[in-house]
Order: C-alpha cells, then sequence, then structure tokens
C-alpha cells in the first residue's frame, strides 16, 4: 500500500463542535497583574477570568490564519488565537511576540486584538495525532492536530476548498483542505490520507 497522501488542512469541523460560552459584561482590568507568558495559562480561564482582560506577553509559533484577521499561535504548552487588523505578509511558521489582554472568545479564552512582532521563523510544532473523540472533547482546540484514515467522500466548498469525510464508521472527521496534492476531488476518494492542521 503506498504511504499515506500528507495535507495541509485548515480546521477539522466534521466532530469540532463545542457550546459557545456565555457572554459576561467585561470588567476593569486589574493594575499590577504579572503578565500571562504561556498558551496554556491563557485557554485555562474561565470566561469572566478572561473578560477581566488580563495582561498577556505570549511568544509562539504561527500555525494558521483565517480570514487575514485571526491568528492561531503555539507555543510549547498549547495554542491559542489573537486579532489583528495587519497580518498581510504573516505566515505559518514566523514566531512571534504578542502583547495584549486576554479575550473570552467563542470556545476558548484567547487574546483580544493585538500587536505583534516577527522575531523569527521556524519548523511547525509537531502535530499531535488524534481521533474523532479527542476533536468532540475540544482538548485539542487550537492547536496543530493530524489525523490519518481513508477518505469515504468529498465535495467543494463555495470557496473552492475542499471538504472530505475521513474514516470508515461514524463518528468520522470533516477535512476542510487548505492545500494539498491535485485538486480533483476523484483522486482523494478511496485514499489514506494524513491530514495536518487546526
Amino acid at each position: 500500500m503506498p504511504p499515506p497522501r500528507h495535507l495541509l488542512v485548515g480546521l477539522f469541523a466534521g466532530l469540532a463542535w463545542l457550546g459557545a460560552r456565555a457572554a459576561v459584561a467585561p470588567a476593569t482590568p486589574e493594575s499590577g497583574e504579572p503578565p500571562l507568558t504561556k498558551a496554556i495559562q491563557i485557554r485555562s480561564l474561565t470566561s469572566e477570568e478572561a473578560l477581566r482582560g488580563l495582561p498577556v506577553r505570549i511568544r509562539g509559533t504561527v500555525i494558521f490564519i483565517a480570514a487575514q484577521q485571526d491568528v492561531f499561535v503555539q507555543d510549547d504548552t498549547a495554542g491559542t488565537f489573537f486579532r489583528t487588523d495587519r497580518a498581510a505578509g504573516l505566515k505559518p511558521g514566523d514566531v512571534i511576540e504578542v502583547e495584549g489582554k486576554t479575550h473570552a472568545g467563542l470556545y476558548l479564552p484567547g487574546i483580544g486584538p493585538s500587536p505583534y512582532r516577527v522575531v523569527g521563523y521556524g519548523p511547525l510544532p509537531e502535530a499531535v495525532r488524534v481521533s474523532a473523540e479527542d476533536l468532540r472533547s475540544g482538548r485539542f482546540h487550537y492547536q496543530r492536530v493530524a489525523a490519518e484514515g481513508v477518505v469515504r467522500a468529498g465535495r467543494r466548498l463555495p470557496d473552492g476548498r475542499m471538504a472530505l469525510k475521513v474514516g470508515a464508521t461514524s463518528p468520522w472527521i470533516e477535512v476542510r483542505v487548505e492545500s494539498g496534492e491535485g485538486s480533483g476531488l476523484a483522486s482523494f476518494v478511496g485514499a489514506e490520507i494524513r491530514a495536518e492542521g487546526l
């Protein structure tokens, strides 16, 4: 059997749904708080804690950019995100420093609109192999993950990307492909693939 085809994917969507956190009125940030410096500290906050606008100073590797404003960054502890109005030119692999304040986020806390600076470039963090159950749990939300399986079906999305149904039985994983080998859906159906992405 030939080795699995490798794909760069934007996200796993099939069973990665998580309930949105309830909105809470933001409180005044506390003065003198030491900044959070690790992604795990940010993602471990409750919505109420994140809405306090706690200071953040984090360094990590860009792993994905969505809609040219949502930037996902991962350090040696976990992944998080921030928003910017100037993501043009930023790319996966850039090592950046972000200084801002916590934000509740839709699924997990992150960093609100913040400035950043590029301080280097390096390899993407190693993708952690996951199952559909792992994705459902949200444990690896905003982090680089990998899944392997056989493509059972595919469809073209309105924006031109492909959505591939991967796995033998339910629960299966939907992989939204940003780039990869070939462009025809027919070439993927029945193929064993390894998908890496957010």
